[in-house]
């Protein structure tokens, strides 16, 4: 059954703090507990997800909560992974997911989750696509350092302005300023779709599965790849998104769900019908991000034409790419968009891992699920 701890000196009596492994994790998500939490701390498509991912270990301790009564007033979840320093594997966890009740904020109940983790993993956590204040938290504890920068570019074709200055402007006189920069931007990116020449070098094949021919390219970045994905874990990232379509009402989970558009693609280029390489892409409500990217021995600028590409087709919002490399290749051809601006969103760790020469690709964490 899960592990119950005793409260400690540092958790109040009046709470239980419990956690859950992976091989735990489907029974107690069934079971009464769960079903009277008024906040889930974990959706069905991640529970999916967390059971089929094959770095996991049913040991893993993956979900911890703080209790008061029979209420849920925090959780952390984590998510198993492995890293490769000098082409040593080492088992860790990304933090992914922190909530507190908003009665209890400001009572660092998210530190006492945290340093729990800390202890199962054997000081072994990264964290990567958060929110800034979840950095200023982490990174103060001292915890954490940085492990990698990745400053890359976002790149907008069809912004949403609603979307993009939502938490940005309040009060009745600038509120239809979104409504106006949308109409205003719908304009100028249909106008300026007739003086743009058609991206007509490359030719793009999408599919669900890897082929033999994009798995054997793959294997070849073995030798350079930080997390050294292979096509096992590249299909179950696939597969495993956290989000949905369809509304769940009755269920209710503070982190992205449902009600949200999503695809996830494999994109083969061609040169001259030549096989030049593929990247794995992403769409969430019009927002594009490049998961993965892989090229052959001699690559050129073909594949920042077919992400481009791909991104005009799909008539996407903006187009988000980290990676420092490829954002500055997509940037050459950035008279497709109608501004970029510097993106950033690290990879910070609690233990060293050697990344000299080594690839480091955007959906290493946990970006690639939402």
């Amino acid at each position: 059954m899960h592990q119950q701890s005793a409260p400690g000196k540092e958790i109040p009596t009046d709470m239980e703090l419990i956690k859950i492994k992976l091989g735990e994790l489907e029974s107690f998500c069934s079971g009464e507990t769960f079903k009277k939490f008024g906040i889930k701390p974990v959706s069905p498509l991640r529970i999916k997800s967390y059971l089929a991912n094959p770095r996991a270990k049913n040991e893993d301790t993956v979900l911890y909560m703080l209790i008061e009564g029979k209420k849920l007033i925090a959780f952390r979840t984590i998510l198993p992974d492995t890293v490769y320093s000098e082409n040593n594997p080492i088992r860790f966890g990304w933090c992914s997911g922190i909530w507190v009740d908003p009665e209890y904020r400001g009572q660092k109940r998210w530190k006492l989750l945290l340093e729990e983790a800390l202890k199962d993993w054997e000081n072994r956590l990264m964290f990567t696509n958060y929110a800034p204040k979840v950095l200023l938290l982490y990174t103060g504890e001292d915890w954490f350092h940085l492990l990698s920068n990745r400053r890359g570019y976002r790149f907008y074709l069809n912004p949403d302005f609603k979307e993009i200055l939502k938490n940005r402007i309040s009060g009745p006189v600038v509120k239809p300023l979104p409504v106006l920069a949308n109409a205003v931007a719908n304009l100028v990116y249909h106008i300026k779709k007739l003086f743009l020449p058609p991206i007509e070098n490359v030719r793009i094949k999408e599919s669900d599965r890897l082929d033999q021919e994009c798995i054997d390219l793959i294997h070849s970045y073995s030798g350079i790849s930080l997390f050294k994905r292979e096509e096992r874990e590249i299909d179950w990232i696939i597969n495993g998104h956290w989000v949905m379509e369809e509304s769940d009402p009755e269920f209710h989970y503070p982190f992205s769900y449902d009600n949200i558009r999503h695809r996830i693609k494999i994109a083969k280029y061609f040169v001259r019908d030549i096989f030049a390489g593929f990247f794995i892409y992403s769409i969430v409500n019009r927002k594009m991000k490049i998961l993965y990217y892989y090229q052959t021995p001699e690559p050129d600028v073909s594949i920042a034409t077919s992400i481009v590409k791909t991104a005009v087709t799909n008539k996407i919002s903006h187009l988000t790419i980290l990676s420092p490399s490829l954002s500055e290749t997509v940037k050459r051809l950035s008279v497709y968009f109608l501004f970029t601006k510097h993106y950033q969103s690290n990879i910070y760790s609690t233990f060293s891992v050697n990344t000299d020469g080594k690839v480091i690709f955007d959906g290493d964490g946990d970006n690639s699920f939402t």
